[in-house]
């Protein structure tokens, strides 16, 4: 009698441990804001070169060419800035790791094997992989253990 209750609650604690474990994940949405600021400069170049060439011919029979250029040319600077606001979502799915742990075991072969011995086993998650447990046997025996999970 004592054997079928003690499988029976092995049993549940199993179905317990894969049920926790097969939940669906938690679901964390992140909405990211990026600012993207683009800057556009446009020139425009208007040319206008005026040539002038001045012949001068003198009574006394010489003639001089003289080149005057004239630079009218004008250079517009065009700027526009635009800033463009781009909105992501991001969802990311997290599982958290379990904080508890149990535990029950026995003995199955063994020389010296009188009677069944059972042990129950607790342990709690302290900081990180770093687990603190304690323990009990059906002989009387209690213990405390440190554990890390890898």
């Amino acid at each position: 009698m004592v054997k079928q209750i003690v499988i029976l609650l092995v049993l549940m604690g199993v179905a317990g441990a894969f049920g926790y474990y097969f939940a669906p994940g938690k679901v964390e949405t992140k909405t990211v804001e990026i600012v993207k600021e683009v800057e556009k400069i446009k020139f425009q170049e208007n040319k206008h070169i005026n040539t002038r060439i001045v012949e001068t011919i003198w009574p006394d029979g010489r003639t001089t060419k003289e080149t005057f250029i004239v630079d009218n040319s004008v250079i517009f600077l065009d700027r526009e800035t635009e800033i463009e606001k781009i909105k992501e979502s991001l969802k990311i799915i997290t599982t958290e790791k379990p904080m508890n742990k149990v535990s029950v075991s026995t003995n199955i072969v063994g020389k010296d094997r009188i009677a069944d011995v059972y042990q129950v086993n607790y342990e709690r998650r302290i900081m990180g992989p770093v687990f603190l447990g304690v323990y009990g046997r059906t002989d009387k025996e209690f213990g405390a253990g440190v554990g890390i999970e890898f």
